[in-house]
C-alpha cells in the first residue's frame, strides 16, 4: 500500500495540529496545577497542623545544632562573656573585698581597693588574685565592685516583729542589742 505525498503531507499537518493542540492543553493544565499548588500552599499556611509544626521545629533545631557545630569547628563562636557581679566572691576567703575586670577581660580580686591605669587594675601590695574566665570589657574602667557584707545587712534588716507580746502585753527585749 502506497501513500501519496499529498496524502502523507496532509496527515503530517494533521498530526502537527494535534501536537500543537496537545501542547496548548498541557500549558493550560500546567497553569491549573500551578494555581492549585498556590491554593494548597495558602491553605496549609492558613490552617494549623501541629504534626507539621513539630516536624518543622525539629528540623529547625537540627539545623541550628548543625550550624553551631560548624561555627565551633571553624572557630567562629564568640565566647559568652561573663558580667562581673557579687557572685564573684562566692567561695572566696573574706579577705577578698574588691573585684575588677581589666582591659583584656581578665577578672581579679583584691584585698585592698585597687587603682587603674590605661589597661589594668593594681594594688601596691599584696598582689590580687586572678579569677578564671573571660569577662565583659565594655566598661572595664568602671568595673570595680566592693564585696557586700551580707551578714551586716541582715543584722540591719527590720523584720517588723512585734516588740510587745500580743497575748500578755509584756515587753520583748531585742537580741540585736
Amino acid at each position: 500500500m502506497k501513500i501519496s505525498k499529498k496524502r502523507l503531507a496532509n496527515k503530517v499537518r494533521k498530526l502537527e495540529v494535534q501536537n500543537y493542540d496537545m501542547r496548548q492543553k498541557i500549558k493550560k493544565m500546567d497553569k491549573a496545577l500551578t494555581y492549585l499548588d498556590e491554593l494548597t500552599t495558602e491553605l496549609n499556611h492558613a490552617l494549623s497542623d501541629p504534626e507539621y509544626d513539630a516536624k518543622c521545629e525539629a528540623q529547625e533545631a537540627d539545623i541550628d545544632a548543625s550550624l553551631d557545630r560548624h561555627r565551633e569547628r571553624l572557630g567562629l563562636n564568640k565566647p559568652q562573656l561573663k558580667q562581673l557581679d557579687q557572685s564573684i566572691f562566692d567561695g572566696l576567703d573574706a579577705k577578698w573585698r574588691f573585684a575588677a575586670v581589666d582591659k583584656s577581660g581578665k577578672c581579679w580580686v583584691y584585698a585592698e581597693k585597687p587603682e587603674s591605669n590605661r589597661a589594668y587594675w593594681f594594688v601596691k601590695s599584696p598582689v590580687g588574685k586572678p579569677i578564671e574566665g573571660k569577662y565583659d570589657t565594655t566598661d572595664w574602667q568602671n568595673s570595680l565592685i566592693e564585696r557586700e557584707d551580707i551578714a551586716a545587712e541582715l543584722l540591719e534588716v527590720d523584720l517588723g516583729l512585734p516588740t510587745v507580746c500580743e497575748t500578755c502585753g509584756a515587753s520583748k527585749e531585742s537580741d540585736r542589742g
